[in-house]
């Protein structure tokens, strides 16, 4: 799992954009940002959150254009990644 999205508490935007990598089955690690991470994400020219970063880009807010084409990994099973269990 390559891709990391950064969220606030609270944050509406963030909400839809794990909904989405939800939706779409697309692997992803979420780490609640603290001030050091916040610094960090705004020195490379972040200005909002959440904060997706994969392997090929990164961007900031809710995009759900951009969710979809975030590709899938092909040796993984969508049940098997979102804890579900595999289907029969």
């Amino acid at each position: 799992m390559d891709t990391i999205i950064y969220t606030t508490p609270g944050c509406p935007r963030c909400r839809l954009t794990l909904r989405q990598f939800d939706k779409h089955g697309r692997p992803y690690r979420q780490v609640t940002a603290t001030p050091k991470d916040i610094e960090q994400l705004r020195a490379e020219g972040f200005t909002s959150f959440p904060v997706v970063k994969t392997p090929s880009e990164s961007w900031d807010g809710f995009r759900p254009e951009k969710i979809g084409a975030v590709p899938r990994p092909r040796d993984v099973s969508p049940d098997v990644e979102l804890g579900r269990r595999p289907r029969r």
